[in-house]
């Protein structure tokens, strides 16, 4: 399979970074010791987002996609847990 540490290293080292990617994809490599921001709060912000574009009439599929994604993570019990625990829906496929 995927060595998914030499990923985020080449990604790390690549146009591809961001704070966001160096953040949350050590911590979906490395499970978190405490939440730092809960699925629950990526759920309740997507839905604004997705409820304003809805509103508006100004398709977001990435955001609905990803609101999706957050909501299968509630539905496996991972609501309160750390947002990057959402690599859980993905590793149920």
């Amino acid at each position: 399979g995927l060595d998914v540490n030499q990923m985020y290293d080449i990604v790390k080292g690549a146009a591809g970074n961001s704070w966001m990617f160096c953040d949350r994809g050590r911590r979906m490599i490395d499970t978190p010791d405490k939440v730092m921001s809960a699925l629950a709060i990526f759920i309740k912000d997507m839905d604004i987002v997705y409820s304003e574009s809805k509103r508006l009439q100004c398709p977001t599929p990435l955001a609905s996609a990803a609101l999706q994604q957050f909501i299968s993570g509630a539905s496996l019990g991972l609501a309160r847990e750390d947002d990057s625990s959402v690599v859980k829906v993905y590793e149920t496929l």
